[in-house]
């Protein structure tokens, strides 16, 4: 496409681009922008002439669209959902005005706050579905396409087509059985972690082969140092925990309080592992940042997070300050 066609595309030709993406159906297209038939094919003529491309091909199912017009679907989406943002409900934005889902993912140590912040948003967005999923190896490209709206994770990306919210510091603790050995010790040493299963809680691609901070750590003194196993669940860690001498080290947010102190207990990791910092971070597309309403999530995610976070924060300092 040169700059002469682009000249040529008009908002009505992204709308019916979407509309074929949605429903696959030019009649549906045509009755919802008030179309007769022989407009829809004038302006599909007109966009295949544009982008130099086939992009919708017929099929007994309906339209299929080419690659070329998959590879614009988010931009096309994009660029409507700003015009319709910016321009219509700039002036008489409310959260009680937003009808449609709003997909958040994020790594399993938050997973936890989850039913929290549905709850925040039935309060103040009634009408607004929040859909929420773990965190997988396709979260950066699905937020980048439109699949998801935002994700929160400790893993960074040079992506400078993602736009970044710094959270809050990942506070790093050991997890354990209540009585174990080290628990009455009351400290853990690197040492220690050699005489002892050590569990690794998987973050989905973020600490894997052998990139997790405790890897590399202790493979710089201890070079035959091994993870025993690696598990996503933390209801499934809490049990391999409670029947056996493993440790797990983790966010502080990953563990649900009640059973600190009770059947686990909690210890400070050594400064070589706890010195190091990770962030967490909330991600947008670059393309959706910037409208009212965008902004408006972003600042009532990022409340609700550094909200959840620091009471939990508080909490554990305070049941560690009890075991002692």
């Amino acid at each position: 496409m040169n700059k002469a066609d682009i000249n040529n595309l008009s908002l009505i030709h992204l709308q019916l681009i979407r509309l074929i993406l949605e429903h696959g159906n030019a009649s549906i297209a045509a009755q919802e922008l008030g179309l007769t038939q022989s407009g829809i094919s004038y302006h599909i003529k007109k966009i295949r002439q544009i982008f130099n491309d086939e992009m919708f091909v017929r099929t007994k199912y309906g339209f299929t669209p080419t690659e070329k017009c998959n590879r614009i679907k988010s931009t096309v989406q994009d660029i409507i959902l700003r015009i319709e943002d910016d321009l219509l409900n700039s002036c008489d934005f409310s959260p009680m005005n937003i009808d449609k889902e709003v997909w958040l993912a994020a790594d399993n140590t938050i997973c936890n706050w989850f039913p929290e912040l549905i709850e925040q948003a039935n309060q103040i967005a009634p009408r607004m579905v929040l859909c929420t999923r773990s965190w997988n190896q396709n979260s950066f490209d699905e937020i980048l396409t439109g699949s998801i709206n935002f994700g929160i994770h400790v893993n960074q990306t040079s992506l400078s087509s993602l736009y970044k919210v710094d959270l809050l510091p990942c506070c790093r603790y050991f997890f354990m059985r209540h009585d174990h050995y080290l628990a009455k010790k009351g400290h853990i040493d690197l040492k220690d972690l050699l005489d002892f299963p050590v569990v690794l809680h998987d973050l989905c691609g973020f600490n894997s082969y052998g990139q997790s901070l405790i890897e590399k750590t202790m493979k710089l003194k201890f070079p035959h140092f091994k993870i025993r196993a690696k598990i996503s669940s933390i209801s499934e860690i809490i049990e391999v925990l409670k029947s056996s001498n493993a440790l797990v080290y983790t966010s502080a947010l990953a563990f649900p309080l009640e059973e600190i102190g009770t059947e686990l207990c909690v210890l400070e990791a050594p400064s070589s592992l706890s010195d190091v910092e990770f962030i967490y971070k909330l991600y947008i597309s670059s393309a959706r940042y910037g409208s009212v309403e965008s902004d408006w999530l972003i600042s009532f995610i990022s409340e609700s997070f550094r909200h959840f976070a620091c009471r939990k924060y508080q909490l554990l300092e305070s049941l560690i300050c009890n075991q002692v």
